[in-house]
């Protein structure tokens, strides 16, 4: 990992969530939001709210990322960290 990745990483760790999941779970809009800002930001932050944990965060965490065409960087309890693909 370059010098400017781990800055980029660590800014994303420390600064505040991009994305809330909520009770409504990942809809397309959810969805749709998280390509918007994957699209604008290389890398971005997603908190799933407590009333939405009914599965293993890290299996959340991989659908958003399939589905966002994304990979997931890093899990720390209902936060993760969802990095672009290189096309």
């Amino acid at each position: 990992m370059t010098n400017k990745a781990t800055r980029t990483l660590t800014s994303v760790q420390q600064g505040s969530v991009d994305v809330h999941i909520g009770k409504n779970g990942l809809t397309s809009s959810i969805i749709d939001e998280i390509k918007t800002r994957l699209d604008k930001h290389k890398i971005i932050k997603i908190k799933i709210l407590p009333k939405m944990i009914k599965e293993e965060v890290n299996q959340i965490a991989e659908q958003v990322a399939t589905q966002a065409n994304a990979q997931v960087r890093e899990t720390r309890g209902r936060t993760f960290i969802l990095e672009r693909k290189e096309k």
